[in-house]
């Protein structure tokens, strides 16, 4: 068994691979390998340890995106399931924007997911470009409508991607596990092993510790 903790991401890219490798350096304890997707093997990890997740966040959408890829929270615990992630995993981090509140509402979201499946698989295809423009300009005037991450504190706003990566966890037989996230933009820089937010939109400053903003950091069972 490996007593290590793990940094895992749905899918790497340049900026994700460096981030990652910040993270293996900086963080305590790490793994010295980034796992990628559901071809990784996390079977032999203690489940006494840490995953860390890794991903961009979105501001309108329940979306984690990377390498020009968008995922939704049970299509993250799809892929950790195929990576054979123990079903009694206690810890997970999720390095993920605005994973701990609600980014917009549940009706405006809808409408933008809409508009995501409508977008064509094949770009080059015949009139794709002219669907693709008119689907565009319909995202940027429906996204303009909706509602700035905020706490989630009505129904009538959509569940933050945490909770609903918590969910899919519970309905796919996870038990015994806590999901840290945070509400606000994560500032992906672990060089000195210290989790920073990036708070400049909030009257704050890049990079504080997320330990000095106890309000931001939102648990989930």
């Amino acid at each position: 068994m490996i007593h290590k903790n793990v940094i895992w991401c749905p899918s790497i890219d340049g900026e994700m691979r460096r981030q990652m490798d910040n993270a293996i350096h900086g963080m305590p304890n790490m793994h010295g390998t980034r796992m990628e997707g559901g071809g990784c093997d996390l079977s032999d990890f203690d489940p006494k340890g840490t995953l860390y997740i890794i991903a961009h966040g979105h501001t309108r959408m329940p979306l984690a995106t990377c390498n020009n890829r968008q995922f939704q929270a049970r299509e993250l615990v799809d892929m950790l399931i195929r990576a054979r992630l123990p079903r009694d995993w206690r810890e997970i981090v999720l390095f993920i924007c605005h994973a701990g509140e609600s980014v917009n509402s549940t009706s405006n979201a809808q409408k933008l997911m809409d508009l995501r499946a409508k977008k064509p698989n094949d770009p080059h295809a015949r009139g794709a470009q002219r669907k693709i423009a008119s689907l565009t300009k319909s995202y940027m005037s429906t996204q303009a409508r909706g509602m700035q991450p905020a706490p989630f504190t009505s129904e009538k706003q959509l569940l933050p991607f945490a909770a609903q990566f918590t969910q899919a966890l519970k309905s796919n037989g996870f038990t015994h596990f806590r999901v840290t996230s945070y509400a606000a933009p994560v500032a992906q820089s672990f060089g000195d092993g210290t989790i920073r937010l990036a708070l400049e939109e909030r009257g704050g400053m890049w990079g504080e510790p997320a330990s000095h903003h106890p309000e931001l950091i939102k648990t989930w069972r």
